[in-house]
């Protein structure tokens, strides 16, 4: 079952991980406990629409602006793991949206296929 959890980005990082794969990984604040999403590589065409996406879920216009932001964390918990499958902006904001990682990849793929 997936839970909403607020949570404040505490990091985005943006750039080249430890095995100089082009990266974006996000940081998340629970409140004192942290988590990050993972690096999700960007060197592929999807990487550009997935940096549109996370800022538009976010609802940012700027990658200097997604740190500080409060959002919904979408977590799925199996077998003693605590997995962060998207994130989704709060009620109150105006801007925004919703990004589920697996399902936005997954388009991607099947739009790259047409």
């Amino acid at each position: 079952m997936t839970q909403k959890i607020l949570a404040r980005i505490s990091r985005a990082d943006l750039g080249f991980e430890d095995h100089g794969i082009f990266a974006v990984n996000l940081g998340f604040d629970y409140g004192g406990a942290v988590q990050g999403t993972g690096f999700y590589a960007l060197s592929n065409a999807s990487g550009g629409p997935f940096l549109e996406a996370l800022l538009n879920a976010v609802g940012v216009s700027q990658w200097k602006d997604l740190e500080g932001k409060t959002v919904f964390v979408l977590k799925q918990s199996e077998h003693g793991q605590h997995l962060i499958e998207g994130i989704e902006k709060l009620p109150t904001e105006k801007r925004g949206g919703r990004i589920v990682f697996k399902e936005f990849f997954e388009i991607q793929e099947a739009l790259a296929k047409l």
